[in-house]
């Protein structure tokens, strides 16, 4: 009598283990698929952050350029604009230098998203465009208008660039998943 009445308190116990044991196979797959998202999600996590300083050096090096570019601009069009007078030829040059460096540097740059990768390859464009009316700069006023005109045109698919990539960096979603 005593015996059945301590079974009586192990049964629950022993149902649960062998029901535990029946199902032990689903057990180890649903460990193994929680591994798995697991792995996934901090590699998506790493890739993420790797990219993302990848980026954002490269976009330090291109504001740099830009902002040598539009120190150039500011130089060689703000007496000229405003008085009539022609840009030099060594202020075209200069000028020339500076669109080329900051071409060659969005060219090689990596472009994370399609949205940047159409913005650089319209700004790219712009800067051919702008590089073409300094190859044909000569003193005067038609040169000195087709090159003011060149680089008005590269304003535009700038700040689409520049949205582009702040929008990259500062993405709610893309943070969250790569949180994820």
């Amino acid at each position: 009598m005593q015996q059945s009445s301590s079974m009586n308190k192990l049964g629950p116990i022993w149902t649960g283990i062998q029901f535990v044991w029946s199902i032990r196979r689903i057990i180890a797959i649903i460990s193994m698929l929680t591994a798995l998202v697991y792995l996934l999600a901090s590699e998506t996590l790493e890739q993420r952050r790797t990219m993302l300083a990848a980026f954002s050096t490269s976009d330090a090096q291109v504001a740099s350029l830009e902002g040598d570019l539009k120190k150039h601009g500011d130089a060689a069009f703000s007496g000229p604009s405003r008085d009539g007078r022609s840009i030099t030829v060594e202020q075209a040059r200069q000028l020339y230098g500076a669109v080329q460096l900051l071409r060659s540097e969005l060219a090689s740059l990596s472009s994370p998203t399609d949205k940047i990768r159409r913005a650089v390859r319209q700004y790219t464009t712009s800067l051919s465009s702008l590089q073409g009316a300094l190859n044909l700069f000569e003193e005067g006023e038609a040169g000195t208008i087709s090159v003011l005109e060149a680089l008005a045109a590269v304003e535009a698919p700038a700040s689409s660039y520049r949205a582009a990539a702040a929008g990259y960096k500062n993405s709610v979603w893309r943070s969250f998943w790569a949180a994820f």
